[in-house]
C-alpha cells in the first residue's frame, strides 16, 4: 500500500473530533502521538535537533557524504495499546525538486538507535555518531515501512500520509514503548525539507486506531519468492475493550484470493469461509498457485451481528518454477546450453579458451591454470534464483600440484560473499558457502583424499536449502558431506566467475556446469553422475537386499528364504 498525499495542515482539533464521534460509534481509536524527539543527520559532526525542519536528501557518495541527510523522528507509546491501522504524517517545508521518493524504515527493537537517551538524543545525534547510517536494508537492524514517490514539486504545507500494513505491524511489535523512524530520499534526489517539532505546527505525528479487522498477515505484504502451495495466517480483529484479546463477536472470516492482474481486484472473487476458532488466529491452505505470479488477498472478519469488517489487501508473488538456469558443457564454446541465452565470457579477449578432451560421454573440457583467465556468468542468469534452494553441479580433473588456495567458483553481491567453493583449498580442506550478502556466509568443510581433487575426474554437486536448514556436498553420486542448522538466506549475485574468485584461479580443468534454482534430488545428482561416467552407482540402499546389488529380486527372496523358520532362541523355540 503506498503513502497517500494530501493537502491540511496541523488539524488536530479536526482529529479529536473524529476520534470522538468513532468512539461514540463503539470504535476504539488508539490516538494521535506526536514525535517527542526529531532531526537530521548528515555526513559531518555538525548537529541539527534545534532547526525547525528536517532536511532529506541521499547522495551515492555513501553516508559519509555532505549531502547525505537522513532524518530521525522517535516516539513515546507509552500508554498506546495494538493497532490495526496507523499512519504517519509528516508536513512539507520546502522543496528543491521536481520528483522523487521518500521512504521511512524502522529501527527493530533492541538494535542500535531504537532506545531514545540510550542510543541518540536530538541535541548530541551526528552524522559521525549515528547508530544506523544508509544504505538501510531489510536485515536485524531495521524493516522497510512505506515510500511514497511523486512527479511533481510537492507545496509548503502539503502533507504526506504514510499508512502501510508494515507500519501497523511495526508498533505492535514494539516491546519498549518507543519507536524511532528514519527517513530518507532515493540516492541524487534532491532537497526535501518536512517541518520538525521545533517548527509549531507541522510536527511529525502517528495516529494509530483500533478497529476489530483481521491484522497481522503472512505472508507480509509485497512478499516475493512465496510457494505455489502456502498457507495464509492472520490475527483475528481485536476486542474493542481490552485489545490484548481477540474479539469473541467474530463469528467467522471471508477469506478472499486472486491474482493481480484481475481488472476488478478482489471483486468478483468468490470467498472462502473459515470459522473462528477462538484462538486469535486464522489460517487458510491454497495449493495449485501459478508459478512467478502476483496474487492480491484480503480477510475481512464477520460479526455475530451480521456486519462485516473489511480488512487491508496485501499482495505476495509466487516463487519461480524449479528450473536448470545455466548449462556451460565447454564443447569447444562458453555459450549456454541451457536454451536461456547466459552466454558466458572468457577473462582473455585476445586468446581462445583451450579446451582438452574430456569424459567420454561429454566431450570436451576447457582448461584453467593459476593466474590464468575464467569465465564469467552474466548476472541475470541469477533473475531466477530464490532465496531458499540451489544446487551447482560440474566435472573437475585437478592439477597434480593442487591442492591451492584458489576457487572453483564464486559469487559476490554488494561486494560480499555469498556463494563460493574451494575444492580443496591449500590446506586439503573442501569449503562451501552459500547465504548471507551482508557478512560472514553459512559454511560447511570436510578434508578431502588426493583421490577426491587431483589427477582424475571426479563429480560434485554443492546445494543449499534454506528451508531445511541444510547444506550438502555430493562426490561421484553420492552424499559425501552435510550441515544442519544453516538457514542464512541465499542472494543472487552481482557477479559470478567458474573457475575463480577472490583468489588464483582454479589449476585444472572444468566440465559440464550447471546451476539450478532448486534442491536436486538423489536420483538427479546419481543420473549426472552416470551420464558423464557411464558407470551405474547405488544412490539408495533398501534393507531387502541382501546381496548388496542394489536391486530387490528373486535373489534377494532365495537369500531370505534360506533362513526361513531358523530358530536361535534359548532355552527353546515354540
Amino acid at each position: 500500500m503506498k503513502a497517500k498525499r494530501k493537502f491540511y495542515k496541523g488539524c488536530f482539533a479536526l482529529l479529536a473530533v473524529l476520534a470522538c464521534m468513532q468512539l461514540a460509534a463503539g470504535i476504539a481509536v488508539g490516538g494521535v502521538v506526536e514525535t517527542d524527539a526529531d532531526t537530521y543527520c548528515e555526513g559531518d559532526g555538525d548537529n541539527h535537533g534545534d532547526k525547525g525542519f528536517i532536511t532529506v536528501k541521499r547522495s551515492t557518495a555513501g553516508a559519509g557524504s555532505a549531502w547525505t541527510r537522513t532524518g530521525w523522528m522517535h516516539f513515546d507509546l507509552s500508554g498506546e495499546g495494538i493497532c490495526s491501522t496507523a499512519s504517519l504524517t509528516v508536513t512539507v517545508d520546502a522543496a528543491d525538486v521536481g520528483s522523487g521518493t521518500l521512504t521511512i524504515w524502522g529501527i527493530k527493537d533492541g538494535q542500535p538507535g531504537d532506545e531514545y537517551g540510550t542510543d541518540w538524543e536530538e541535541m548530541t545525534i551526528t552524522g559521525d555518531n549515528a547508530p544506523q547510517t544508509p544504505d538501510f536494508a531489510e536485515d536485524a537492524h531495521t524493516t522497510k515501512l512505506g515510500e511514497y514517490s511523486w512527479t511533481s514539486t510537492p507545496a509548503v504545507g502539503e502533507q504526506i500520509v504514510f499508512s502501510t500494513e508494515a507500519l501497523a505491524n511495526f508498533l505492535n511489535a514494539d516491546t519498549n514503548d518507543e519507536v524511532t523512524i528514519l527517513i530518507v530520499r532515493n540516492p541524487n534526489n534532491a532537497n526535501l525539507n518536512i517541518e520538525s517539532r521545533e517548527s509549531g505546527e507541522g510536527t511529525p505525528t502517528l495516529e494509530l486506531s483500533l478497529e476489530p479487522v483481521a491484522w497481522g498477515y503472512s505472508p507480509a505484504n509485497d512478499s516475493f519468492d512465496v510457494p505455489v502451495d502456502t498457507t495464509l495466517t492472520w490475527q483475528t480483529g481485536r476486542d474493542l475493550t481490552d485489545p490484548t484479546q481477540p474479539n469473541a463477536d467474530v463469528d467467522y472470516h471471508n477469506v478472499y484470493v486472486g491474482p493481480a492482474s484481475e481488472p476488478n481486484g478482489l471483486l468478483d472473487v468468490i470467498p472462502v469461509q473459515v470459522d473462528n476458532d477462538g484462538s486469535g488466529t486464522g489460517s487458510y491452505t491454497v495449493t495449485g498457485l501459478d508459478y512467478a505470479t502476483e496474487y492480491v488477498w484480503r480477510v475481512d472478519e464477520v460479526m455475530n451481528d451480521s456486519t462485516v469488517w473489511e480488512g487491508p489487501t496485501s499482495s505476495f508473488t509466487t516463487e519461480v518454477p524449479p528450473q536448470l538456469l545455466a548449462h556451460y558443457t565447454f564443447d569447444g564454446t562458453v555459450a549456454d546450453s541451457s536454451g536461456n541465452g547466459f552466454d558466458g565470457t572468457y577473462t582473455d579477449t585476445a586468446n581462445d579458451p583451450n579446451y582438452v578432451a574430456g569424459l567420454d560421454n561429454l566431450g570436451q573440457a576447457i582448461e584453467l591454470w593459476a593466474a590464468g583467465p575464467y569465465i564469467e556468468v552474466p548476472t541475470t542468469a541469477f533473475d531466477n534464483m530464490g532465496p531458499r534452494e540451489i544446487s551447482i553441479a560440474f566435472w573437475y580433473y585437478g592439477d597434480s600440484t593442487q591442492p591451492l588456495g584458489d576457487h572453483a567458483f564464486e559469487g559476490r553481491a554488494n561486494g560480499n560473499r555469498v556463494m563460493s567453493v574451494h575444492l580443496p583449498w591449500s590446506n586439503g580442506n573442501a569449503y562451501w558457502d552459500a547465504g548471507n550478502s551482508s557478512g560472514t556466509p553459512d559454511r560447511i568443510y570436510k578434508t578431502m583424499d588426493a583421490s577426491e581433487y587431483k589427477e582424475q575426474w571426479n563429480h560434485a554437486v554443492f546445494i543449499k536449502d534454506v528451508t531445511a536448514g541444510t547444506m550438502s556436498i555430493w562426490l561421484n553420486g553420492q552424499k559425501w558431506h552435510e550441515g544442519t542448522g544453516l538457514t542464512k538466506a541465499l542472494e543472487a549475485p552481482d557477479m559470478f566467475w567458474i573457475g575463480s574468485g577472490d583468489s588464483t584461479t582454479y589449476t585444472g580443468y572444468m566440465d559440464d556446469f550447471r546451476i539450478y534454482n532448486y534442491a536436486l534430488t538423489d536420483l538427479e545428482i546419481a543420473t549426472l553422475y552416470t551420464t558423464g561416467s557411464g558407470e551405474s552407482i547405488c544412490f539408495e540402499s533398501n534393507p531387502m537386499d541382501f546381496d548388496g546389488d542394489c536391486i530387490v529380486e528373486i535373489d534377494d527372496l532365495v537369500e531370505f528364504m534360506s533362513g526361513w523358520l531358523e530358530c536361535g532362541l534359548a532355552p527353546d523355540c515354540q
